[in-house]
């Protein structure tokens, strides 16, 4: 998609109604006897796999920004005087808290940013989800076994593959440390020594 008019400005939207604050401002604009130069409203998103017992076909979708909406709009004219009446009415807008970068006077994205924020946009919704899965521990920390053949042991994190979704735990067995390997799903944190 052609991205040549407007720059892109951050606002800060109530947490966990940025899709709804999108479709005030749309819904706003379409209804607004004025045509305001305001040419996209984005909830960045990024597509991600993440392994669930398992099943390592769970396709999730995250807001890269929680919290913020992305505007594409002609805020200031050629000569940098800023459209007001547009302010007041993005500001007007149900679940706008403001805008970020200068609330009276808002910087937009720089074009590093819009560039970083437009690798998210134009992936769409039919891009292919990543093999990301977020480790639920940390090396060094002791888990518990949940399934496998050591179902039930404790064991200490000594490596972790995120692109495989696997851990090495190291289990005590028959009085020797046995390394083993285990997915993610497969183990739960064990905080019982730390009380």
């Amino acid at each position: 998609m052609e991205r040549n008019e407007g720059q892109w400005f951050v606002l800060h939207a109530l947490s966990g109604h940025e899709y709804k604050v999108r479709e005030n401002i749309e819904t706003a604009l379409r209804q607004s006897d004025v045509k305001f130069p305001v040419y996209e409203v984005v909830v960045p998103v990024e597509y991600l796999f993440e392994t669930k017992k398992g099943d390592k076909t769970h396709p999730v979708r995250r807001k890269v920004y929680p919290g913020y909406v992305f505007a594409r709009m002609d805020l200031y004219s050629a000569d940098g005087v800023m459209n007001e009446q547009l302010w007041f009415f993005m500001r007007g807008v149900q679940g706008v808290i403001g805008f970020i970068g200068g609330n009276d006077h808002p910087m937009p994205l720089s074009p590093v940013e819009a560039a970083d924020l437009c690798r998210y946009l134009d992936a769409g919704d039919g891009e292919k989800p990543q093999q990301v899965a977020k480790p639920p521990v940390a090396v060094g920390d002791t888990v518990r076994l949940t399934d496998g053949p050591f179902m039930g042991v404790q064991g200490s994190v000594i490596k972790i593959d995120v692109e495989r979704g696997k851990l090495e735990v190291q289990v005590s067995m028959f009085g020797r440390l046995v390394e083993t390997e285990a997915e993610f799903w497969q183990v739960e944190r064990d905080d019982s020594d730390l009380a």
